[in-house]
């Protein structure tokens, strides 16, 4: 499928890259709540939540949206998954892990390359090893040589890349799924899946601050469809987003069924030869805002972009 881009409303739109103290929370205390910004945990003070009697999750930090982070303790060492926004963040986050177990940071895993998920990575212990999809080390690298007040650290250039659809391992005694299906968030989106938790952490392939999801310079939402079949036939007790709450296998056949059905329609209604106009109405989704409050396309009208290769 040709990609489409979407100018830059969008790309400014993808970039989820932009409050103390924190304590550790029963599952139940962050589970799904509606879409919306003012339903964000990011924005607001760190909070760890316990899944499962290893593994937790990490909201909030410092300095602006931060990404969602996953801790997962291992026999001797722990896996982190994301890094948050900063340095700043990224130490209160390791401070919060000193004080689940006295264990070290061993691995660290990105979901993807955006600076709310990567940006701590300095903060980070020096020798331990960072996993990336290849497409992600080419996202941050590109970014890295750009430069600006924005550019990552060069610490989140990964010593453990990952190729093509993923790899299965074993980290700490831990059984870990490092799954790439398609660009769909970004091009090198990558979903954690523990077998023996149940448990999911999709990055920001998910987020429940939005209805719909953002789709990024080079990728396209038919890369979601894909994705979604992947990561639903899972079947996740517990599916942690890039953003937003802890949900279930429910929610995310619910994320999925939508972005198919608008895609689907959207086709349907370009080739009766009906008008952009025409679809949004049909389609009748809401405008949403962006990091910052900024404006991006309807989701309409970013799968009618895509199906007539529109910039």
């Amino acid at each position: 499928m040709r990609t489409a881009t979407y100018g830059l409303r969008a790309l400014l739109g993808c970039a989820l890259i932009l409050l103390i103290g924190a304590t550790v929370l029963p599952t139940a205390a962050l589970a799904q709540a509606p879409p919306g910004q003012d339903n964000n945990p990011g924005i607001g003070p760190m909070k760890v939540v316990q899944v499962t009697p290893n593994v937790y999750f990490v909201v909030g930090g410092v300095g602006g949206n931060n990404g969602n982070s996953g801790v997962i303790v291992g026999a001797k060492g722990v896996v982190v998954i994301d890094a948050k926004l900063n340095s700043e963040g990224a130490k209160q986050l390791l401070d919060e892990i000193h004080k689940i177990t006295p264990k070290p940071v061993t691995d660290l895993i990105f979901t993807h390359a955006h600076q709310d998920h990567i940006g701590g990575a300095a903060a980070f212990p020096s020798g331990i090893e960072v996993f990336a999809h290849e497409n992600a080390k080419a996202e941050i690298e590109k970014a890295i040589a750009t430069g600006g007040r924005n550019a990552p650290p060069r610490e989140a250039v990964p010593n453990h890349v990952v190729h093509g659809s993923g790899e299965t391992l074993k980290l700490q005694g831990i059984r870990l799924r490092l799954i790439h299906v398609a660009p769909a968030h970004t091009t090198g989106d990558l979903a954690v899946w523990l077998p023996d938790q149940k448990t999911l952490f999709t990055g920001d392939l998910m987020a429940t601050i939005r209805k719909a999801p953002l789709v990024c310079k080079d990728c396209t939402v038919e890369g979601y469809v894909q994705t979604y079949k992947v990561l639903t036939a899972l079947n996740a007790e517990h599916v942690i987003p890039g953003h937003g709450f802890l949900i279930t296998n429910t929610e995310l056949l619910e994320r999925a069924k939508y972005v198919s059905d608008t895609l689907s329609k959207v086709k349907m209604m370009v080739a009766d030869g009906k008008s952009l106009p025409e679809i949004e109405m049909s389609v009748g989704d809401a405008p949403e805002p962006g990091p910052r409050g900024m404006s991006i396309p309807l989701f309409s009208e970013i799968c009618y972009n895509e199906v007539t290769h529109k910039k």
